[in-house]
């Protein structure tokens, strides 16, 4: 994965508004950042379908939300997002080109905030857009139905709809912070799948009620209420919960960004 650099003149820095337009500009011209959204919002959309074709009437009783029927194909959309997150990040420490982007700007947290957000940004919109899209492609192929006469002005659908592109936005945003943790594609693609992502139903089979509680607050299992599944964390106590764990995760990240030769 390549891409751009910023490279301003012999001592000139660059401001915030120059670096977030100079990572905005990066993350376009990476032919990869195109060919990625595609998939995602393709596979989204396709299984979408597929769904919306098998469904049977009187199926939606057995949701607590409906919508995540709907939507469920963009849990796993969003780790492939997730995934060009990291990449953004690894992509110019494995290239090098991160040297003139620090060198540009000296402050260094600048960068870090910079492609934080630019991607949750770019993140939450692209899921609201595809989502809202699947509501409507779902919605159309399963007319005259239970699920087929939802509409944007029934309850949870509109707030459903923000929460999981708040949720997809969450996991990019902890791929840039792993990005920056550990510089490396394979270390922290691996990092995310297995520990974030895997781990935590892995540590459910442990035969300790405890450790089934504390697991409700690891990074990935907190998306569960945004999403519509059943939990025992409130919707509010999940946003803290995530809210907690981008502080601790882009403060490491800073501390190692700040401290570390590129």
């Amino acid at each position: 994965m390549t891409t751009a650099t910023l490279t301003p003149q012999e001592g000139v820095h660059l401001r915030l508004g120059g670096v977030i337009g100079g990572e905005w500009k990066k993350m376009w011209s990476v032919k990869s950042t195109w060919i990625i959204y595609l998939i995602a919002a393709a596979f989204a959309l396709t299984f979408a379908g597929i769904t919306a074709h098998t469904y049977n009437d009187g199926q939606m009783a057995m949701w607590d939300n409906p919508m995540s029927l709907i939507l469920g194909p963009v849990s796993i959309a969003s780790i492939l997002i997730a995934i060009l997150a990291i990449l953004t990040v690894t992509g110019e420490y494995g290239t090098g080109s991160i040297r003139p982007t620090m060198t540009a700007v000296p402050g260094r947290l600048p960068v870090v905030f910079a492609k934080a957000a630019v991607n949750a940004v770019v993140v939450f919109v692209f899921f609201a857009l595809v989502s809202l899209v699947m509501f409507y492609v779902f919605t159309t192929m399963t007319s005259g139905t239970d699920i087929g006469a939802l509409s944007l002005r029934d309850d949870q659908v509109l707030s459903t709809l923000f929460h999981y592109s708040v949720a997809s936005a969450y996991y990019a945003l902890l791929g840039v912070a792993l990005g920056f943790l550990l510089r490396n594609t394979a270390g922290a693609i691996t990092f995310f799948v297995a520990v974030v992502m895997i781990l935590p139903d892995l540590a459910r089979l442990l035969p300790w009620e405890w450790v089934d509680t504390a697991m409700n607050y690891a990074p990935a299992q907190l998306v569960g209420p945004l999403q519509g599944f059943e939990s025992d964390v409130s919707m509010g106590a999940a946003y803290l919960g995530i809210a907690a764990w981008l502080i601790v995760a882009f403060g490491f990240a800073g501390l190692v960004v700040k401290q570390r030769d590129v």
